[in-house]
């Protein structure tokens, strides 16, 4: 969750950086779009090998959306683990 919060600060940072706003848009969402796409790949690879951690699998899940909540996600990305997610959290 940390990790969520330090790239949300980065984009914004990026903002003020910029002149032009489609470019930081551009950017800001392909560097969100990388990290986001880490930061699910790292939790559930967590989850996998814990499955009996149930905040590993709520932290995985909520991950994944996060990542699958940006404009420039690929969609149908991680589609797979979440829906074994969904079926394995008991707060899903």
């Amino acid at each position: 969750m940390k990790k969520i919060i330090y790239v949300g600060i980065c984009l914004l940072s990026l903002s003020f950086f910029s002149c032009d706003g489609d470019d930081v848009d551009d950017v800001a969402c392909e560097v969100s779009e990388g990290t986001l796409e880490t930061v699910a790949e790292e939790a559930f690879d967590a989850w996998e090998d814990d499955k009996e951690d149930d905040d590993k699998c709520n932290n995985a899940k909520e991950a994944i959306e996060e990542y699958n909540e940006l404009e420039c996600a690929e969609d149908g990305k991680f589609a797979l683990e979440l829906a074994e997610l969904f079926l394995n959290c008991p707060d899903a």
